[in-house]
């Protein structure tokens, strides 16, 4: 299930609006492979680094890819991308994205209490408003 966060998400507007882009909206892919923690003996990550990130004669499907894993208990974030970016045009969006990460782990680590967001409940149709509404109701119970 998607989450469903505020403003669209923390790079939202970051790319579309940016002067960093050349003449088209970029394609972008963001590929989350999982926690790879705790597989020792079952699996187990190359030591080898691939030269390219994809076979040359291959288009590449989209303009910006990029994939997080956690390996090692780090969280390990990479962007491969075309040319339609301009120079230090995804380097500026990459630092942008660790800034915002680190102010989400930073206000989620100063919670005393566990909040539920909408995402923790299976209604696809339950809505922030109603939410709010039924924690009101049963506050004091």
């Amino acid at each position: 299930m998607m989450r469903r966060v505020p403003h669209h998400g923390t790079g939202y507007g970051l790319l579309r609006y940016s002067r960093n882009i050349n003449y088209k909206d970029p394609e972008i892919s963001f590929n989350y492979l999982g926690a790879f923690d705790g597989l020792e003996g079952t699996l187990k990550m190359s030591p080898f680094k691939p030269q390219h990130d994809i076979a040359a004669g291959r288009i590449r499907e989209f303009d910006l890819d990029i994939n997080a894993m956690v390996a090692a208990g780090q969280l390990e974030v990479k962007a491969v991308y075309t040319d339609v970016f301009a120079p230090g045009a995804i380097e500026f969006f990459m630092n942008r994205f660790h800034t915002h990460l680190g102010d989400i782990i930073a206000h989620c680590s100063g919670k005393k209490e566990r909040e539920k967001t909408l995402t923790d409940y299976s209604h696809t149709e339950l809505t922030a408003q109603a939410l709010s509404s039924i924690e009101d109701l049963v506050k004091g119970l």
